[in-house]
């Protein structure tokens, strides 16, 4: 990774940022962009991926997290590696939880 790849993405210059993803869900871009810079956005992060396969986020904007990764190679990160540490793992927790409501739905609806 080059030095230049390296940077922090800062906020202020999200709003010129140009990829596909501002585009479609701008609030829930800069909330992820914001994962590494404080200790709630980490843990609304969490949140998110576990309530996942749980709410209904169909009306909201939102950045699936089967994207997340995509998400995080598509900006550049103070420390890439942990954003793409922490968004892969959020991923693995949000379809894990997906898996997890799905199998309860379908006990509860007397199927296995």
């Amino acid at each position: 990774m080059t030095s230049e790849q390296a940077t922090v993405h800062r906020l202020d210059t999200g709003r010129s940022c140009h990829c596909r993803f501002s585009k479609r869900a701008r609030v829930h871009h800069d909330q992820l962009l914001r994962v590494l810079g404080a200790a709630e956005s980490m843990l609304d992060l969490i949140e998110f991926a576990v309530t996942w396969g749980e709410l209904d986020y169909s009306e909201r904007a939102v950045i699936p997290p089967n994207r997340w990764v995509e998400f995080a190679h598509a900006h550049s990160w103070t420390d890439a590696d942990l954003a793409e540490r922490a968004l892969s793992l959020a991923t693995d927790v949000a379809m894990g939880a997906r898996r997890v409501h799905r199998n309860a739905v379908l006990a509860a609806a007397g199927g296995s």
